[in-house]
């Protein structure tokens, strides 16, 4: 399930990537070719499209290790020290990111239910831009909890259900760079 969530946020980042490429490029078409820029779309791509490739990439990114690591200490730990910081450190992500989920939906719920647009030359309503913050936060913390349990249960069973992160210098690494 959280797989296919992740998938569909991308595909929903993706496209947002994409329009923001054909939009950024005809408003830069219309305005030195034709004289006549689009009014909106700097507000579309900044308030939409910027903040849904933000955080609906979030979960994704840290399912395939692409978020920056500080593993500076991994070479003189124990596997199972990493494990366990692994564990102190997802859950604490996860926290931070329950919190940003949280207070993103009540923002969205107020912006909501107040019918509050953005002053611009198109009236955008606020919530459809705050709403991808909560979906993106929800969908990382779900993506924490799967890492900490997974070390949890590695660490439990002593079977390894959720390979160490890759160290850079690592074979496994240098083969995805590749």
């Amino acid at each position: 399930m959280q797989a296919r969530l992740e998938r569909a946020c991308s595909v929903v980042a993706a496209t947002a990537l994409l329009l923001m490429m054909l939009i950024v490029t005809l408003d830069v078409c219309m305005r030195y070719f034709a004289g006549k820029p689009l009014t909106w779309s700097y507000d579309f791509v900044s308030l939409y499209l910027t903040v849904s490739l933000f955080y609906l990439t979030l979960a994704r990114t840290m399912a395939e290790e692409g978020h920056i690591r500080v593993d500076l200490l991994h070479r003189y730990m124990s596997a199972r020290s990493i494990r366990l910081w692994e564990i102190v450190n997802s859950m604490l992500a996860a926290a931070l990111f329950a919190l940003i989920g949280v207070l993103g939906y009540l923002q969205t719920v107020s912006q909501f239910a107040g019918n509050d647009v953005i002053a611009s030359a198109v009236n955008w309503p606020t919530w459809l831009s705050t709403v991808f913050v909560p979906i993106g936060a929800g969908s990382i913390v779900l993506r924490l909890m799967l890492i900490a349990f997974g070390h949890a249960a590695t660490l439990w069973t002593g079977r390894e259900l959720i390979p160490l992160p890759a160290m850079p210098d690592s074979e496994e690494r240098m083969q995805v760079a590749e």
